[in-house]
């Protein structure tokens, strides 16, 4: 068996490396999956921020268009 569960925590390590191995390893392990959620967290705002951009010019592009529709109707 390569894991071993340690008695005190829910914790997995081998029993051929000390303790201490497996903490530095498992923080690291942890520091880079907050990393990558910081990434998607990011892109999924720059996306969002895209989005509404893209919606306001669509949203003026369809404002001027009736404006002119209404100035056409009215020359």
């Amino acid at each position: 068996m390569l894991n071993m569960l340690n008695p005190n925590s829910n914790i997995r390590f081998h029993k051929c490396m000390p303790k201490e191995v497996h903490q530095v390893y498992d923080t690291l392990k942890l520091m880079e999956q907050e990393e990558d959620t910081k990434k998607v967290e990011a892109k999924a705002e720059k996306e969002e921020e895209t989005r509404l951009k893209d919606k306001d010019i669509s949203n003026s592009t369809n404002a001027d268009n009736k404006k002119d529709q209404l100035l056409d109707i009215s020359a």
